[in-house]
């Protein structure tokens, strides 16, 4: 059977974007079975970084990001889009700390080659006035069935017990399989030659994205 081809914006676009189930950081998609090969391609997986809600933040001057990790791979989201505060109570906060909606609708693509990674989502503050605070963590293993949507709300969690990290984010996945392939050169961008010699050239190189 011929496999479908996805673009990131038709894949995204089937959603209606209503909430489904929440997960923490200890709950998981289907993962990928199979033996681990590290020089095949054998899908790609789709990432949409959408909105995360009851975050706190130090001040409406804060700036929050995110930096997703897929094999040794990572993008950083543009600065979130705040919405109107949501922890106000007869005109004052409810807490010490004010709590926002965040947006983003940043969209991503990676090559995978291993069967049983996770994407690991960090969220940050970069302020100017206290400088960048960590917001919390989401690890969540790679869906495997091809072409199948998964749009869901993860609770984000701390690095450490001690740290007081609160509220959700929504990510949509999707993986894709493609022909396999063996990786080649033009996989790959040259970041500068390190040596030279009689053999050959010893270059350093970094595995492209696919956006």
């Amino acid at each position: 059977m011929e496999k479908r081809k996805f673009s990131i914006k038709e894949m995204f676009s089937k959603r209606s974007g209503k909430k489904n189930s929440k997960q923490d950081v200890n709950g998981s998609n289907e993962s990928l079975n199979g033996n681990r090969d590290n020089d095949i391609i054998r899908g790609r997986i789709y990432i949409r970084l959408v909105e995360a809600h009851g975050i706190p933040l130090q001040s409406i001057n804060s700036k929050p990001y995110c930096v997703v990790e897929i094999e040794k791979n990572e993008f950083i989201t543009r600065e979130a889009v705040k919405s109107e505060l949501n922890a106000i109570d007869n005109g004052s906060y409810k807490d010490s700390t004010p709590t926002f909606n965040l947006l983003w609708n940043h969209d991503a693509a990676f090559d995978v080659v291993g069967t049983d990674n996770e994407v690991t989502v960090s969220m940050y503050d970069r302020s100017n006035s206290v400088g960048e605070i960590f917001l919390g963590i989401i690890k969540i293993r790679l869906p495997s069935i091809h072409g199948k949507l998964h749009d869901n709300w993860f609770k984000l969690m701390p690095r450490q017990a001690n740290e007081d990290i609160r509220g959700e984010i929504r990510l949509q996945l999707m993986y894709c399989k493609i022909e396999h392939r063996a990786l080649s050169s033009d996989d790959f961008e040259l970041l500068k030659v390190i040596g030279k010699g009689s053999l050959g050239k010893v270059l350093q190189v970094r595995k492209k994205r696919y956006q």
